[in-house]
């Protein structure tokens, strides 16, 4: 809806429009949250179908090629979760540091 909107003149109204796209880019309606995930559930089950015939049929090089781009995958992965945890903590402390100086202020 937001793209067929014209654009607006004034400050406070273009202010609202970039806040409402902003919001609706955050915050998708549940069904399509709710297709993506089945899309991601899909795509990841054809993923492992297709590689486990292709290991049960190939070669030993091949068998060694998959475990290296799994294992390749898994530590990127890994990574990824350590780094969102990392900064899942530090947000939450400096979120609670600033509540602190804002009651300290006021």
């Amino acid at each position: 809806m937001w793209l067929t909107w014209p654009v607006p003149k004034n400050e406070s109204t273009i202010s609202r429009c970039i806040q409402q796209f902003y919001w609706d880019m955050s915050h998708p309606p549940k069904p399509l949250r709710i297709t993506n995930w089945v899309a991601g559930v899909t795509a990841a089950a054809g993923v492992l179908a297709i590689s486990v015939v292709i290991i049960l049929t190939g070669g030993v090089w091949v068998r060694i090629l998959y475990v290296m781009i799994y294992g390749i995958v898994a530590l990127a992965l890994f990574k990824w979760v350590v780094y969102t945890r990392s900064f899942s903590r530090e947000r939450k402390f400096r979120g609670a540091v600033e509540r602190a100086i804002w009651r300290d202020a006021t």
